[in-house]
C-alpha cells in the first residue's frame, strides 16, 4: 500500500495528512455494515501511524478518505453503533 504524506505547520504545531494513493474501494472495505467491534479494529489500526511501538499488530493508513468513512458509517447506524460517541469523538481530533 503506497501512502505519502503531506505536512502542514498551523500556529505552532504539524499536521500531518496521509494520502491513500491506491485504488482501493474504500466502501467495500469499510462496508455501510461495519459492527463495533470492526470500528474499534479499524481505529486501533489507524492508530499504529501515530505510535511508536516495537511490535504493532495490522497497520490501516490514517488518511481522511478513511476517517471520512468510518464518520459516515457510524453516522448510519448510530442506533446499533453503542460506543458511537467514543469512536466519534477520536475521529473528530
Amino acid at each position: 500500500m503506497k501512502t505519502n504524506a503531506t505536512i502542514t505547520v498551523e500556529d505552532g504545531g504539524s499536521i500531518i495528512e496521509l494520502q491513500d494513493e491506491t485504488k482501493e474501494d474504500i466502501e467495500k472495505h469499510m462496508p455501510d455494515d461495519l459492527t463495533d467491534m470492526e470500528i474499534a479494529g479499524f481505529l486501533h489500526r489507524m492508530s499504529h501511524a501515530k505510535v511508536q511501538a516495537d511490535e504493532k499488530w495490522g497497520y490501516e493508513p490514517m488518511t481522511m478518505k478513511r476517517i471520512v468513512r468510518l464518520i459516515n458509517v457510524i453516522e448510519a447506524n448510530r442506533d446499533t453503533i453503542k460506543h458511537r460517541g467514543t469512536y466519534l469523538r477520536i475521529l473528530n481530533k
